[in-house]
């Protein structure tokens, strides 16, 4: 009893968002990786979701770091089956994962109305990082870059005092119109073209997304954003132990030994 007592005492309190699954219509939400495949299964989504859910999750990506990949998905097809075409996808999954290692960093999929805190300051979703934008950085068109810079002189800009936020947008021919594609960058310092340079130097996903695992970690956090879409991507630091957590994990490894 006093075990328990000093345990949950020291245990620390995390607060993870709950796994996201995104569609078009509806938002569906997750507290466990188990049940979120389940649904992706009953819906026939698995093979076209699963990857997504495992990338811009955060408990999914703690999961996959503590088990490995392979033995994470071995437990994906123990509660799906193992059929020939889930077996390719998770194959599949596996040869992207050996080539792109899970960063050591967090990548969290939100819908775009929902408030973020970034450096000590909540953003009450996307509009409101529109309105705290210092300086705009347009990479002109998908297939044509040509990098121009442009200071915020908008009314309505808002500027904070602690942080600063800079965009990256690129153009993107989507059938008779242009929309935007995105990337928010948040500095304790100015934002200035030189650093928006450092940002456009670096490696870029499909559709000028700059959220993925080869995130040099002094340029974190970033947003992606794709063309006001319901959802955003969000990459950060991994949150640093507390002085009380050092100490719960290591009272726990001491139970778990006597135990």
């Amino acid at each position: 009893m006093l075990n328990l007592l000093v345990m949950s005492m020291l245990s620390p309190q995390k607060t993870l968002p709950d796994i996201c699954v995104p569609d078009f219509i509806y938002t569906r939400y997750f507290s466990t990786w188990q049940q979120a495949v389940c649904f992706l299964n009953e819906s026939n989504e698995l093979n076209s979701r699963l990857e997504d859910m495992i990338m811009y999750n955060i408990k999914v990506r703690d999961e996959v770091r503590r088990m490995g990949i392979r033995n994470f998905l071995d437990e994906v097809l123990s509660i799906v089956g193992r059929d020939r075409i889930r077996q390719e996808c998770i194959q599949h999954i596996i040869s992207y994962w050996t080539k792109n290692p899970i960063a050591d960093y967090d990548i969290q999929i939100y819908t775009t109305n929902t408030p973020i805190t970034l450096m000590g300051h909540t953003f009450e979703g996307l509009k409101a990082l529109r309105e705290h934008c210092e300086m705009y950085a347009s990479n002109g068109y998908l297939y044509k870059p040509n990098a121009k810079f442009y200071v915020n002189k908008d009314e309505q800009y808002a500027p904070l005092n602690n942080i600063h936020v800079g965009v990256l947008k690129e153009h993107h021919f989507k059938y008779d119109s242009v929309s935007f594609l995105e990337n928010y960058i948040f500095r304790p310092e100015p934002i200035t073209e030189e650093l928006m340079w450092q940002y456009l130097q670096m490696e870029r996903k499909n559709k000028f997304c700059m959220v993925h695992e080869s995130i040099p970690n002094e340029l974190l956090p970033i947003l992606h954003n794709f063309d006001d879409l319901r959802y955003m991507l969000l990459a950060t630091p991994k949150p640093q132990p507390k002085p009380i957590d050092g100490v719960y994990n290591r009272l726990k490894r001491f139970f778990d030994y006597k135990m």
